[in-house]
């Protein structure tokens, strides 16, 4: 391990680095949280560029972390999680494994307002599929129901609103 060319100001710098950026996208996903709410096109254009900007910043810390992840793995023969915390453990720096883990609660309450996020889409998208398909005259996903003699069938009546 110690032929590793890798300091353990770099590793807090790029763990430090993570973390405000890690605040920054969460910042954003509430900001999201809102604007779908409010259905603010325009703002949601906005806070969907700087996501995706967050998002190469930690994409490029990520790649740095796996170079030398990768660089210990083929020397070691050690699983890559175990030589990323061992790299932490043996650079001797006693703030980098709460920095790591401060990181690493930051990442899941991402993923967590992402996930939320995205179930507000994924409701929306619902919700204009059937509106449209009502506009069409199509029947959207209607119940089984059963007639008099017990058999299961799908309503089958038009709901036209409108007609082109």
């Amino acid at each position: 391990m110690s032929s590793v060319h890798v300091s353990a100001q770099a590793v807090r710098q790029l763990i430090e680095q993570d973390i405000l950026v890690a605040q920054q996208l969460t910042k954003l996903l509430e900001q999201e949280h809102q604007v779908l709410q409010s259905r603010d096109s325009e703002q949601l254009n906005r806070i969907v560029a700087e996501k995706q900007h967050c998002m190469a910043r930690l994409e490029g810390s990520a790649k740095q972390r796996g170079g030398w992840i990768s660089f210990l793995a083929e020397r070691t023969g050690m699983a890559p999680k175990d030589c990323w915390l061992r790299l932490l453990e043996e650079l001797k720096d006693p703030a980098l494994l709460p920095l790591w883990e401060e990181f690493q609660l930051k990442l899941n309450g991402c993923k967590e307002h992402n996930d939320v996020n995205g179930k507000i889409i994924s409701r929306g998208q619902k919700t204009l599929k059937q509106l449209l398909g009502l506009l069409r005259g199509q029947s959207i996903d209607t119940p089984r129901l059963y007639n008099a003699s017990g058999d299961a069938h799908r309503q089958s009546a038009s709901h036209t609103v409108i007609k082109a």
